[in-house]
């Protein structure tokens, strides 16, 4: 009697949850269609499905126009394409010049810390060439 009693608890809530699970989707189906007040939705179901007939170039051109993989697949091609042109401007002959300058000193008092400064003066010249592609690279500039 009393495994009864707990089967029938376990079916009233299940019972429960699906009910909760129809009011989301209902009011999912609300958000969606746009509908504020507070109106019964029924589904009035047929009992027969109508044969639809789509030809296969509609079909594909319905499938490309409306698939969300659609913009991924561009945005994904776009990136290559740019990897591909980074790869190529990265290869070749690159010149970089750095220069600074800087005035320091040290002293025990803060008027005197400029007075008769060091001069610091760093200048770096740095060529680089690509003279070689083989191996991971070919792949990269290739």
């Amino acid at each position: 009697m009393l495994q009864l009693e707990v089967n029938m608890l376990t079916e009233e809530t299940h019972c429960m949850n699906a009910r909760t699970e129809v009011d989301d989707c209902i009011q999912s189906l609300r958000s969606y269609l746009g509908i504020t007040e507070d109106v019964e939705l029924r589904v009035q179901v047929e009992g027969e499905v109508p044969a639809v007939l789509v030809e296969l170039e509609e079909m594909l051109e319905m499938a490309l126009a409306n698939s969300p993989d659609m913009e991924t697949l561009i945005r994904r091609k776009l990136e290559s394409e740019s990897a591909v042109a980074q790869a190529r401007a990265s290869a070749g002959l690159k010149a970089d010049i750095y220069m600074r300058f800087g005035l320091t000193q040290t002293a025990d008092h803060f008027r005197d810390l400029y007075w008769d400064p060091l001069n610091q003066q760093y200048v770096s010249l740095r060529w680089q060439f690509l003279c070689w592609i083989g191996g991971e690279a070919k792949g990269r500039y290739g």
